[in-house]
């Protein structure tokens, strides 16, 4: 029987909440030592994702603007963490997560092969795949996740 992402899937999904300011983030994403997290709003709804990376790119070298779209975004998409290192988001404090966030969310069942989360990974160029059941927010699956299932040999 083939793996699915109910089998490899972290339940225990850090999230941000869209009317949070930038500093707020960072502190999370620090705190918790995520690179990026699934964006909920006031009723729980799934809304968006954001990363570090998308902290860093509204910094003022960019004038304060997203640069979402930008070749230099898709390669510090998943770096980690350690993009965070010695940045101070305390310019940001009026900033909201809503405002640097990419609404633009790839999902997928909690039934998805992990093949097709792979497939998903590759052709999209990300690092994670939000997990829904029922339309709610159920999990999240990482190219570690994947990873870790190929080496501990439950996936062929």
């Amino acid at each position: 029987m083939a793996l699915t992402a109910r089998d490899i899937m972290n339940t225990d999904v850090v999230t941000a909440r869209d009317g949070m300011t930038v500093h707020q983030l960072a502190i999370v994403l620090e705190t918790n030592q995520v690179s990026g997290v699934p964006v909920l709003d006031e009723a729980d709804g799934l809304v968006g994702v954001v990363s570090a990376s998308d902290i860093i790119l509204t910094d003022e070298a960019f004038e304060g603007g997203p640069v979402l779209d930008s070749d230099y975004h898709s390669q510090l998409s998943d770096k980690g963490t350690e993009e965070l290192s010695g940045y101070d988001a305390e310019g940001q404090q009026d900033t909201l997560v809503r405002d640097i966030m990419s609404t633009s969310v790839v999902t997928a069942e909690v039934d998805a092969p992990i093949s097709q989360l792979a497939e998903i990974m590759y052709t999209r160029h990300i690092h994670r795949v939000i997990i829904l059941e029922q339309q709610q927010l159920a999990g999240i699956v990482s190219t570690m996740d994947i990873l870790r299932a190929v080496m501990e040999g439950e996936v062929a």
